[in-house]
């Protein structure tokens, strides 16, 4: 069954680079479909990052007011509701519920649980945001390792270091970048 939920990212790109969208515009962009059960669904309003660049901050992505959120919010839900699409929403500082947009994790206990098949011990991640769902976890990434070049990310900082940390990749290494040094230890991560 073809979901029509990609105009859900879409409006919210819309709405992040400061054009207005109505009620009406929401409805008309939901005709993008993509194909597959999305349920549930996902997704965050824009937040101006620290390690975003200035000109992101400044030229791209906008602020949006809680009362936009909220309008939005609505909208969606009215869709996701026609499409049988659960909506939730990432680490938000206002309650969206009334919407019809619950909170969401994307490191979820529940998911977690549920791909498991058991019960897990976990803590919400203290690392992360007041708002944020998510529980303790080990990130496995690098920063300045993805040559994708998307405007939002916060993970790369500098063009020069993404080159040259690639440049260090090998993929027969223990690690993501580079090799372990003789002078190296590795060191199992304590809970």
């Amino acid at each position: 069954m073809l979901r029509r939920v990609f105009a859900m990212f879409l409006a919210i790109c819309v709405f992040s680079l400061g054009l207005v969208v109505t009620p009406f515009d929401v409805k008309e962009v939901h005709a993008v479909t993509i194909p597959g059960d999305i349920t549930p669904y996902d997704g965050s309003f824009v937040d101006l990052y620290s390690k975003l660049s200035k000109r992101v901050k400044e030229e791209v992505i906008h602020a949006i007011t809680p009362e936009q959120m909220h309008h939005i919010a609505a909208a969606f839900s009215e869709i996701s509701r026609e499409h049988g699409i659960k909506l939730r929403a990432c680490s938000e500082t206002i309650d969206l519920s009334a919407d019809g947009v619950q909170p969401a994790a994307c490191i979820s206990k529940d998911t977690i649980e549920q791909v498991c098949g058991h019960a897990i011990a976990a803590k919400k991640d203290k690392s992360q945001r007041p708002e944020c769902g998510c529980i303790q976890s080990v990130d496995i990434g690098a920063y300045n390792t993805c040559k994708n070049g998307c405007i939002y990310c916060y993970a790369n900082h500098s063009e020069n270091s993404i080159n040259n940390n690639l440049m260090k990749h090998n993929p027969y290494s223990d690690i993501l970048i580079g090799t372990v040094d003789k002078n190296e230890k590795i060191i199992t991560r304590k809970y």
